[in-house]
């Protein structure tokens, strides 16, 4: 038999009425947070088996701000890089950013933690291009702005007049 559960079913084979239960697990195993460059790993892999480039989808700060709001936890990372996949897409945003993120982690509560920034030489900095978060220097061109410029966030965004 097989046991798989979150933490909790650890306290619960601890209670004193399923003693013999707890006797006859064979096997206990723990996974813990995923750490940044684990987290970058685990985003860049997902990414590439649905045929993307990692580095052309999320800028390094949007990773950085995912573990964050994620606290390194598979399953969050996934709910919240989904919804920030589709946020972008609704917005037309490439690569999608840490506000992106931001959005996202707000509309489920999820408060950011504080992560190690400093993993240039881990899978962050070699999968992962810097963004336009810490001030980059302005993407736009005389054309108008750049594929992947700043657009607003919905809810945001001003009204669209029919032409």
């Amino acid at each position: 038999m097989v046991l798989v559960g979150q933490p909790e079913l650890a306290d619960r084979l601890n209670d004193r009425s399923l003693r013999q239960l707890k006797q006859r697990v064979a096997l206990r195993c723990q996974l813990d947070a995923l750490e940044l460059h684990h987290t970058a790993a685990y985003i860049a892999h997902r990414l590439t088996l649905a045929g993307a480039d990692p580095a052309s989808v999320f800028s390094r700060e949007a990773v950085i701000a995912i573990h964050e709001r994620s606290h390194g936890i598979p399953r969050s990372i996934n709910v919240v890089c989904d919804n920030a996949l589709l946020t972008g897409f609704a917005l037309e945003r490439r690569p999608i950013e840490s506000d992106v993120i931001a959005e996202v982690g707000e509309d489920f509560d999820l408060a950011p933690a504080v992560a190690d920034r400093d993993d240039r030489t881990g899978t962050l900095g070699r999968t992962f291009r810097p963004g336009g978060d810490g001030g980059d220097k302005d993407r736009s061109t005389a054309d108008g702005p750049a594929v992947g410029a700043p657009r607003p966030l919905r809810g945001r965004e001003p009204e669209r007049k029919p032409p």
